[in-house]
């Protein structure tokens, strides 16, 4: 819950709607100190609230393990005729695509760097998210 204190090196106060309630999309900050080049400045960052998310999803998957190390099993309890699996670093960027046609989908990302990332599988324009820990 709010507020995030580093110490001297960074607070978050509240939400954009001035709200103190807890807030669950910080992922693994890293703060350095050893790359500024310039004097602290006070930022005020507003963060919009997500829409349009469809999370109506019927299937539900699990990922074994996780954590893991870029080798990992996908398994659905159902899957449907246009099922797609997503693997996206925190920032967006697309690693890894591939259409599902069995309820067990083995997959190996090894080569990717260790971190969190958000795995999804789509269906019929629907998503279901879930966090995945490379180690």
């Amino acid at each position: 819950s709010y507020p995030y204190d580093y110490g001297n090196i960074a607070s978050i106060t509240s939400a954009s709607d001035g709200t103190t309630n807890f807030y669950f999309f910080f992922y693994n900050w890293d703060i350095s100190t050893i790359s500024c080049y310039s004097e602290m400045q006070e930022a005020e960052i507003y963060v919009d609230n997500c829409a349009n998310i469809n999370d109506k999803l019927t299937t539900d998957f699990k990922i074994s393990p996780n954590p893991n190390n870029g080798e990992f099993e996908v398994n659905l309890s159902y899957i449907g005729e246009n099922t797609t699996i997503e693997i996206l670093d925190l920032s967006g960027k697309l690693i890894y695509q591939s259409k599902i046609d069995h309820k067990n989908k083995s997959i190996n990302i090894n080569s990717i760097s260790r971190g969190v990332y958000l795995i999804s599988l789509i269906e019929n324009g629907n998503r279901k998210t879930k966090k995945l820990i490379i180690k």
